[in-house]
């Protein structure tokens, strides 16, 4: 801000230069003469040169940084120079001839110089660096506008410019021109609110005029700002009728400990007693404030006393540092010790920052020392003590091989060695140990050892101390106790291994102990190991029953286990595991049910046993019927009629099932036929198998039979005769077959047609062919492989008429064949069942096909 309100002035004084130069004539030629410089580049060092009438001199500056502090210190001895202040860019203005005043930078520029001048200049803030130029001009020429020297003599220069390095808490350093009756605050605010034991140092050349600088507060500013007389300034630390180098040094005191300053640059009349403001002043000012280093330590303690292995804070959040003067904080938490082991013990580097712990572990005084470094390297020290006191004893555990009971005693058996072993922790050390045993020292070790004859008890008291003399103490009793156990004698014991549900039991039980008497021995037994009856953490030792002899009864049945226990007047105990198998007691009404339940099982399995027997005999006979040529279809009809036909037992096999045994199975057209045989034995009565090819006497009131087996109602000749006629031999062997068709029916196989001969002279033969007649022409009468019809018999095949099928139905039945050679009746023996077989041969056919009637045998009957 200071900076800012210089340039503002200086751009004032500039624009009132200006001003005047304006009243010189602008009638310049329409091109400008070039300036010619002799260019030097700045080597760092001292130049010296002459400059005729009418030459400039270029040194060129470089590329400097900005707010970087130049000394300049220059002498001119002959006729007078102008020395002029340019960046590059003015630099170029000046060089082409152009007007350059309103280029120049002021503060460093001189016209008409003859007198020595020195200076400090600080480049002005900006973001990169620039490049400067220092013109010394001998010459008038267009640019200059009639100002400044014009040349006339020679001059003798010498310039010597170095680099000053700023301080760290440097608040101002600059050169500044002021107007007359101006003033200009070049510091203040933050930068300049100190603390107390901080020093401002304030330097001043005077380069032309008479100025003042004043360090004021913030109500004296006020004051001087507003022309009130009176309080507005520190005097002590304010420089008056600044004509030469002049320099002051002010410690800030207590009272203004914190209170902003502002340091303000004076050119003018008032306050009395300084420059009064007449004229243009040009001062060098430079303004460096020393913040004090001062660590303060402290600490979160009272008394700065602390316990033994306490943490302690140590902080430095006093210490003065409004500055920021403060860079690093190293700390040595104990001057007593050299913890870096370089041989000093003020150097070392425990810890770092404003706020540190530490714990010390000896009693005493501890010293803790501080060192502060500034940026700018200043370093202070500060040590602050702390008293270390050991108030608390050692800290102790103990350890035994013994048992401790819930009383806390430690238990050992008579005769077995205890072992006892302090562990000791203490802040500091552990001076002493200290063990008595029933008031007697026996060790000062950190181990006791000691045995026992007897049982008893016994006391221990030890002692553990420190060096600070606090000690700890810890009392306790060791129990010496009977330490042999009784032992159960199972051969001994009387328990039963069976027993019956609500029947009593004798348990008796048998121990020893190698101590204790047996009459003190204690005995109970525990029946339901699995229960904690007595809720002491275990199940197998609560007294259900007590007593080294008692009784039981077992209500319920199954596997019991019970407990013995035995425990001697010490507390020791065995336990032994019994296990008795209970009996369920005899219950009559329990058997019965039982039984009950027993048979119906049988029962329920046997008849799932029977289904499943005859499921599988029933397949069984089906596979041998399908074995033996029988179609499924065929295989079942079979088992169906056999079924309905014959009472099989539960258990009967596949054979019987079918009707006969595998060889033996019969085909459709045998079973056809012995379908007949059971009609006619209905009809006829029991007769002979072959009885219908031998002749015999018919029976009376077989044409109605006849006629209702044949579904017909009786003829009128039958109700004329009233109970019907007897019928002939030759009708009875015609029923016999039950297949004979007439001579004008076609066999339903395909094969060539049999007829029965034609009788007309015999009525009942008509009356058999009218019922025939009267029958459906189109049941097949089938047989499962050879074709066999007219009772078995298979006529062999000839060559029939030929006509179409198609018209077949609608054509009028044919008029009956011929009727051929008269037919022959053969007697032949079955093969199969040796059974005498009796058909009619036709006289023209040499050997037929036949099945037996009684065992549906398959054979060839040759004449």
């Amino acid at each position: 801000m200071a900076r800012q309100k210089q340039l503002a002035a200086n751009a004032l004084f500039a624009l009132l230069l200006l001003s005047i130069l304006t009243a010189t004539s602008v009638t310049a030629a329409n091109a400008r003469d070039a300036v010619s410089c002799n260019t030097s580049e700045w080597n760092g060092g001292a130049q010296v040169f002459t400059l005729s009438d009418g030459e400039c001199f270029d040194l060129d500056l470089g590329d400097v940084s900005p707010e970087t502090i130049l000394e300049f210190d220059i002498s001119i001895s002959g006729d007078a120079v102008d020395v002029l202040f340019f960046d590059d860019n003015g630099a170029q203005t000046y060089l082409l001839g152009q007007n350059y005043h309103l280029t120049l930078v002021s503060e460093p520029t001189f016209e008409e110089q003859s007198d020595p001048i020195f200076f400090h200049w600080s480049t002005p803030s900006s973001l990169d660096a620039k490049g400067w130029h220092l013109i010394l001009d001998n010459s008038g020429h267009d640019g200059d506008e009639g100002l400044g020297d014009q040349g006339g003599n020679d001059s003798s220069i010498s310039i010597d410019i170095s680099t000053i390095e700023r301080d760290y808490y440097e608040v101002y350093h600059d050169t500044n021109l002021l107007a007359p009756s101006s003033h200009l605050q070049i510091a203040g605010g933050a930068e300049l609110t100190l603390d107390a034991g901080s020093t401002i140092d304030i330097q001043a050349w005077s380069v032309e005029g008479d100025v003042d600088v004043y360090l004021m507060t913030e109500n004296q500013r006020t004051n001087y700002l507003a022309g009130v007389a009176g309080d507005t300034h520190i005097a002590a630390a304010s420089l008056t009728s600044i004509t030469s180098e002049k320099s002051v040094s002010w410690t800030v005191p207590e009272m203004y400990d914190g209170v902003t300053f502002h340091l303000m640059l004076d050119n003018q009349n008032e306050p009395s007693g300084g420059g009064d403001g007449s004229s243009s002043a040009r001062t060098t000012i430079s303004a460096i404030v020393n913040p004090v280093l001062a660590p303060v330590i402290g600490d979160n303690l009272v008394f700065a006393v602390a316990e033994l292995g306490d943490g302690i804070s140590f902080n430095a959040t006093e210490t003065p540092n409004r500055q920021n003067q403060i860079e690093t904080l190293e700390w040595d938490l104990d001057t007593g010790v050299d913890s870096d082991n370089d041989g000093d013990f003020t150097n070392d580097i425990d810890s770092t920052g404003w706020i540190v712990q530490s714990t010390y572990t000896t009693p005493g005084v501890h010293t803790v020392s501080l060192k502060v470094t500034s940026p700018r390297g200043d370093v202070a020290y500060s040590s602050h003590q702390v008293t270390v006191t050991d108030s608390e004893p050692p800290e102790i555990q103990i350890t035994h091989n013994g048992v401790t009971d819930s009383d806390g005693h430690a238990q050992i058996d008579h005769d077995k060695t205890i072992t006892f072993t302090v562990s000791a922790t203490d802040g500091h050390v552990v001076a002493a140990t200290r063990w008595l045993v029933d008031g007697e020292l026996l060790s000062e070790t950190s181990t006791l050892q000691k045995s026992w004859s007897q049982p008893g008890m016994h006391e221990i008291i030890l002692s553990v101390s420190d060096a600070s003399g606090n000690a700890a103490t810890e009392n306790f009793t060791v129990e010496v106790v009977d330490g042999t156990i009784p032992q159960i004698e199972r051969s001994a014991c009387e328990v039963p291994v069976t027993a019956t549900a609500g029947e009593s039991i004798i348990l008796i039980a048998s121990a020893s102990d190698a101590w204790d008497d047996e009459s003190t021995l204690r005995y109970h037994w525990d029946l339901d190991p699995l229960f904690d009856s007595n809720s002491d953490g275990d199940m197998r030792n609560d007294a259900d029953l007590s007593g080294e002899s008692t009784g039981h009864v077992f209500s319920n049945s199954g596997e019991h286990s019970i407990v013995l226990n035995v425990r001697d007047s010490a507390g020791n105990s065995d336990k032994m595991v019994f296990t008795i198998q209970v009996a369920d007691a005899p219950d009559s009404g329990g058997f019965f049910g039982f039984t009950v339940v027993i048979i119906f099982i049988f029962l329920v399995t046997a008849i799932v046993a029977a289904i499943g027997y005859i499921r599988i005999q029933e397949n069984a006979g089906m596979q041998m019927l399908i074995e033996n040529g029988l179609t499924t279809e065929e295989a079942k009809q079979r088992m169906m009629s056999v079924k309905s036909t014959n009472k099989i037992a539960l258990f009967a096999g596949a054979a019987e099932r079918i009707g006969s045994v595998a060889s033996e199975v019969k085909t459709p057209a045998q079973l056809e036929f012995e379908q007949q045989q059971v009609v006619s034995q209905q009809l006829y009565g029991s007769q002979d198998p072959n009885a219908g090819f031998a002749p015999r006497g018919g029976r009376s009131g077989a044409e109605a039979e006849l006629a209702a087996l044949a579904g017909l109602a009786p003829t009128q000749q039958q109700s004329a005769s009233g109970g019907g006629r007897q019928l002939s031999d030759d009708e009875m062997a015609l029923m016999a077959g039950l297949g004979v068709a007439q001579p004008e029916v076609q066999s339903q196989l395909g094969q060539q047609d049999t007829t029965i001969p034609a009788e007309s002279s015999n009525p009942d033969i008509e009356f058999l062919r009218s019922l025939q007649d009267q029958t459906d022409p189109t049941v097949d009468v089938k047989s499962s492989r050879s074709g066999a019809v007219s009772g078995g018999v298979e006529i062999p095949q000839m060559s029939p008429p030929t006509q179409n099928d198609d018209d077949s139905s609608n054509q009028a039945p044919t008029e009956p064949a011929e009727t051929g050679p008269s037919n022959e009746q053969v007697k032949a023996e079955c093969a199969g069942c040796g059974k005498v077989m009796a058909f009619s041969f036709p006289a023209n056919v040499e050997e037929v096909l036949i099945d037996c009637p009684s065992c549906g045998k398959e054979q060839i009957v040759a004449r």
